[in-house]
């Protein structure tokens, strides 16, 4: 609030007041009284108000001296000096108190619509729930209805009774876009305008601190230098992460007061931004936060709808509450007509017939009464309102829909303003005026000037923050569109999609580009603009988002003519799409394509370009896409072509660490032990060794994670540990949290493996728990080893093991990989809990499954678990399982898993009875069975047993004898 008395400029709510009485000022001369204000007794020159005011748009002097004539006359003489071919300087005393502040509840009497009618009930409940809000119950509250029913209203009349002082407000909306919408667009617009209110540096600085990776992708909010150092926090970031930061801070900046967020028009809502919904309203810390939706309740309604599911989902199980704005009724509308005609005379048939005529639709009332109004049907003689025709003259006169009755109102507007409002609907439910001029080929002037004067005559458009304007209401936005023709919308399409490219930030803007290219029908320049918005996406860890518009351009992609230029577009295209694979977006990677057909693609594209970096690239996605669902196998012949490639070509060090990475992985599961150490060594050079791989320090700390599997499984567990030490301590350094989560889970199951004492495993899985969150997959196996150690403690209920088990099973038909491991974590809380038959189907079921895939790293202790569920029962089958798990265990170099075996084995030999004919110790037992590791090799190499130098296929088929049924 800036005052110079008898002047009062409220900059928040865009009102001037003189004395009580409020000014009329058009927009634009406002905007020039609040940024000279805000620069008292400075020179303010021509060019910078041009660059404030205007936003660098090319208008005249005239214009700007048009402008400054209506602020002076409403101002009078001694506010704003001119400097003769110079500029201005706002040269009046401005007060060091605001006395108006002092009565808000005036002020939000003030600005609450005495025309909203029949929404007492629905207010009341927006009420209740910012007062639990305010005592740190965190509030979802759903306001559904159909179009026209008065959502928006009722959260705009539900704000305006709120003190400003005492309330942190942010709002943001969606609209409808071609394709799928941008990630996070409501967010950053509610933030946006957050960070630019009184309020504002406290919350950029929750930003800041607690959602680096958001902010980075936002970076018109920060400085260059603050950006450096977000970006570095970033690194590494992923859409879990970003969800669960945003989401903290949220929780921060609504510390101290009520953050009421609110999201317009969620029906064309991006996924991220209901994922980001819904983990707000399952977190259980307290906040001072009341989150608003308004959607199109018939638009959600559909089964597949994202907000559907979410919304159902936190209504019955988070608390969230869902209102539905009804359809008011007769007294309602009889209230609405009193005070829009105050002391009128119509008979109550009026109220009964608009009633009727407008189904209770807010919208669709107001529109009949202002077209009766304008007809000359209800006019004002006398200073009373009365009917000039009779009610059946009334009902003849009815519009069949509201849109007709849009159209209508359009008729009456100007020619210009017909067209600047059509054209503003294509650019978007809230759009700049330069973009409407290009859509035109008018001035910005021109269609500025138009825009303002609709706003003021609260005619189908309303102001919005930097000189933007937004359509009143979605039903307005699609007649306007429709009246124009294809042709014409086409081509504004383009004119608009053009400007944007011209815009220096249209690198940012590529959703929006792509958007109008593809609806000008032009497919050349809405491809790549697709590419570029799906990378985005990425890079803002919104993966289902970015998918989507993958899916979009590929849609397209037939109606460019065919070039090499294509085909290098369709492969970035593929790649985009295939790195969004991961244990977080598994069922939304592909968009309903058939996975392996998309990577198919890719390489076919790779190898008609001749393109080592390219199809190592492309098969390296595909290795990846077996190795998450476990079928090792397939990538047999591809790895080996991999290998191949790096010997052949110079690879960009970051790509090549991704394929050999993958393939070290695919052999480690394959129990091909010697290959997986090997080239997971070769990622984690010491220093003095020469490699391209010593600047890779994220990709050193994922390398050491696995790396220390392998130690532990080839019998070198303090190396191992150390290693999940040195992954932890990297990841912290370099702040990335699914590093640190890897690092955590890796210790834990370290400890697991060991054995270690009962309260260091049980400390191990709870920070591995706390870590992983950021990680399905991780945090599925992080909490198996909590549950071991619980059941340790003491037997476990079938229940409180079921969860694990079903998200174990939902494993193995997706994410399948490592599912071996965290089954055997399972199994022994399953079997020391007591409930034998169900450790001995999962292990069947387990076994199986490994065999299947040759996942078979662990198959010689899911035959060590298998025996000592038969000692008891059958004591040779047992004895069967523990030797044929030596002897695989032999065979691929598992020296730890062979000696687990052989302890095993020993074990069941010494509580059998003793024979006197060949009876042998139980230190004999163990020597036997051990196989005399001595002089036996610690890895699979050439020099190992046969089986060891069998190729996969036959090592696949020798696992099948050892664990077939005859055992």
């Amino acid at each position: 609030m800036v005052v110079f008395p008898p002047f009062r400029v409220d900059s928040d709510e865009g009102r001037l007041w003189k004395g009580e009485t409020l000014q009329v000022l058009r927009r634009k001369p406002f905007a020039i009284l609040c940024y000279l204000a805000a620069h008292p007794q400075k020179l303010v020159t021509q060019d910078e108000l041009l660059a404030q005011v205007w936003r660098g748009a090319v208008v005249s002097d005239s214009a700007v001296r048009s402008h400054m004539h209506e602020l002076r006359q409403v101002l009078g003489e001694g506010v704003i000096e001119t400097v003769i071919g110079r500029g201005y300087r706002f040269v009046a005393k401005l007060s060091d108190h605001v006395a108006v502040r002092a009565t808000p509840e005036l002020a939000r009497v003030a600005h609450v619509d005495p025309l909203v009618v029949g929404r007492d009930a629905e207010l009341e409940l927006l009420r209740a729930a910012l007062e639990r809000a305010r005592g740190g119950r965190r509030q979802l509250c759903f306001v559904t209805g159909e179009p026209g029913i008065g959502k928006s209203t009722l959260v705009r009349t539900f704000l305006a009774g709120l003190d400003p002082s005492t309330v942190i407000i942010g709002r943001g909306s969606c609209f409808e876009q071609h394709g799928t919408p941008e990630p996070y667009l409501a967010i950053i617009e509610a933030l946006t305008a957050l960070t630019r209110s009184a309020r504002g540096a406290e919350a950029l600085a929750a930003l800041l601190r607690y959602a680096p990776t958001f902010i980075a992708q936002v970076p018109h909010l920060i400085s260059d230098e603050q950006l450096v150092e977000v970006t570095r926090r970033a690194a590494g970031g992923n859409e879990a992460r970003q969800l669960r930061e945003l989401s903290e801070a949220l929780e921060a900046i609504c510390s101290q007061a009520p953050l009421v967020l609110v999201l317009e028009d969620l029906q064309w809502s991006d996924v991220a931004t209901i994922d980001l919904l819904s983990l707000l309203g399952q977190r259980q810390e307290r906040a001072k936060l009341l989150v608003i939706c308004t959607s199109r309740h018939a638009e959600v309604q559909s089964p597949d709808h994202p907000l559907n599911r979410v919304m159902r989902s936190l209504v019955a199980r988070s608390g969230a509450l869902a209102v539905q704005v009804p359809k008011i009724g007769v007294a309602a509308v009889q209230s609405f007509i009193d005070r829009r005609f105050v002391g009128h005379a119509f008979p109550q048939q009026l109220t009964d017939l608009v009633a009727k005529i407008t189904g209770g639709t807010p919208l669709f009332m107001v529109s009949l009464l202002d077209e009766l109004a304008s007809r000359g049907m209800l006019a004002e003689r006398d200073g009373r309102w009365t009917l000039t025709v009779s009610i059946d003259e009334v009902q003849a006169h009815r519009p069949s829909s509201v849109k007709q009755l849009i159209d209508m109102q359009l008729d009456r507007l100007s020619t210009t303003e017909q067209r600047v409002l059509e054209a503003a609907s294509i650019v978007g439910a809230e759009f700049s005026t330069s973009l409407v001029a290009a859509a035109l080929e008018m001035s910005v002037e021109q269609v500025d000037d138009t825009c303002d004067a609709l706003s003021r005559r609260s005619l189908f458009l309303r102001a919005e923050p930097d000189d933007r304007y937004g359509v009143t209401h979605a039903l307005i936005q699609e007649v306007c569109v429709e009246r124009s023709s294809p042709g014409r919308r086409q081509r504004w399409h383009r004119l608009v999609a053009e400007a944007l490219q011209r815009d220096p930030r249209a690198g940012e803007l590529s959703q929006l580009l792509a958007k109008h290219f593809d609806a000008a029908g032009d497919p050349a320049r809405a491809v790549p603009a697709y590419a570029a918005a799906a990378r985005q996406a990425a890079l803002r860890n919104a993966t289902s988002d970015a998918v989507a518009l993958c899916a979009r351009a590929l849609d397209l992609l037939p109606r460019v003519d065919a070039s090499r230029e294509r085909d290098l577009l369709e492969f970035q295209i593929l790649g985009t799409m295939c790195q969004q694979v991961s244990s977080n977006t598994f069922s939304a990677a592909f968009a309903g394509r058939e996975p392996l057909a998309v990577h198919a693609r890719a390489i076919e594209i790779a190898r008609s370009l001749d393109d080592a970096p390219c199809l190592y690239s492309a098969i390296t996605h595909l290795c990846n896409y077996n190795m998450i669902i476990a079928q090792y196998d397939r990538s047999a012949q591809l790895t080996a072509e991999l290998e191949r490639i790096e010997q052949a070509h110079e690879l960009d060090p970051a790509l090549l660490h991704g394929g050999i990475f993958t393939r070290a992985y695919t052999a480690f599961f394959s129990a091909d032990l010697g290959t997986a150490q090997r080239l997971l060594e070769s990622l984690v050079p010491a220093e003095h060794e020469p490699s391209v791989f010593h600047a890779n320090l994220p990709g050193r700390a994922l390398a050491l994670g696995h790396l220390a599997c392998v130690r532990w499984v080839v019998d070198d567990p303090d190396r191992a540990l150390e290693e999940a030490v040195a992954t932890i301590d990297l990841a912290v350094q370099l702040e990335i949290p699914i590093l640190q989560a890897l690092g955590h889970v890796v210790r834990a199951r370290l400890r697991y493996l060991r054995r270690d004492p009962l309260p260091i495993v049980e400390e191990e899985a709870q920070l591995a728990v706390r870590a992983a969150s950021v990680d399905i997959g991780l945090l599925t196996e992080a909490s198996a080893f909590a549950l071991w150690a619980q059941a340790q403690r003491g037997p476990l209920a079938l229940i409180t093991i079921e969860p694990l088990l079903d998200s174990l099973r939902q494993r193995l038909k997706a994410v399948s990989t490592c599912s071996t491991l965290v089954a055997q974590v399972l199994i022994d809380a399953l079997r020391i809990s007591g409930h034998v038959a169900e450790a001995r189907q999962l292990t069947d079921e387990i076994i199986a499954f490994a065999l299947a895939h040759n996942e078979s790293v662990y198959l010689p202790e899911l035959l060590r678990m298998r025996g000592e569920q038969r000692e008891s029962t059958e004591p040779k089958a047992a004895q069967r399982d523990y030797r044929e798990a030596i002897e695989l265990a032999r065979a691929t170099g598992a020296r730890s898993l062979a000696l687990r075996a052989a302890d095993s084995l020993a074990k069941l030999a010494d509580a059998r009875p003793r024979r006197k004919a060949g009876f042998q110790s139980p230190k004999q037992r163990r020597s036997e069975a051990s196989c005399s590791w001595a002089g036996a090799p610690t890895t699979r190499s050439a020099s190992a047993s046969p089986l060891s130098c069998s190729p996969p296929s036959a090592r696949a088929g020798r696992s099948r004898r050892l664990c077939s049924p005859r055992s």
